[in-house]
């Protein structure tokens, strides 16, 4: 079975794409611009955890978790403010944990990533 240690290909990441896809087809008649701002980020985390693992350089590794870390923020506040006229499962308070603690866990090892790389350019 695959594995893999990338917070932005990790199980989370899976639920938070489908709970956004979720959110995405119920507004899907509205299509106003709280509908594409969600899409674009939604979009955007996508294409980012499709394509990390084809990231060889450090650099390129941290900006795909600054990219995602953002969407993933950016979609969580759209959310936050859509989801209470949807009728969802799991609710906002509990999809709202999660993707709490996960944006802490991408932070952090995005800023492991960081340091890691300082550490690299200074032996250099």
């Amino acid at each position: 079975m695959f594995t893999n240690t990338a917070s932005i290909q990790s199980k989370t990441a899976f639920f938070v794409q489908e709970y956004t896809h979720r959110v995405l087809t119920k507004m899907k008649e509205t299509s106003n611009v709280t509908y594409y701002t969600l899409l674009d980020c939604q979009q955007t985390m996508c294409r980012t955890m499709n394509t990390y693992h084809e990231l060889t350089s450090l650099e390129d590794q941290i900006k795909a978790y600054d990219t995602y870390s953002f969407a993933l923020a950016r979609s969580t506040a759209i959310t936050q403010q859509v989801s209470e006229e949807l009728d969802l499962y799991p609710s906002i308070e509990e999809y709202n944990k999660t993707t709490e603690g996960y944006y802490l866990r991408l932070v952090a090892e995005s800023a492991r990533k960081k340091v890691h790389l300082h550490n690299i350019q200074k032996l250099h």
